[in-house]
């Protein structure tokens, strides 16, 4: 559904709102080193709605990116998850 003028939101509704539908869009990794709960939001957010984040300091980032790397998913997954889709979501 468009509005008018050709946007995806009404102009009716404030930046706040619009901002927040398109950041809930998106989950992090930040805190989870186990495949179970990874392969779970992937299956349910879709591989280009994850985003490779640390809980620093509750988190190691050495930890953190030695899981990414040897959990079992596809390369191409694992490049969206380390940089493509943050850097598709920031526009970089």
């Amino acid at each position: 559904m468009r509005s008018k003028s050709g946007s995806k939101y009404p102009r009716s509704w404030p930046l706040t709102v619009i901002w927040a539908l398109l950041i809930i869009a998106y989950i992090t990794t930040a805190g989870v080193e186990s495949a179970p709960p990874l392969h779970c939001a992937l299956q349910a957010m879709g591989s280009d709605r994850v985003l490779f984040s640390v809980d620093y300091p509750y988190q190691s980032a050495e930890t953190a990116t030695e899981f990414l790397k040897t959990v079992e998913i596809e390369p191409s997954v694992k490049e969206a998850l380390a940089s493509g889709n943050a850097a598709r979501l920031l526009g970089v």
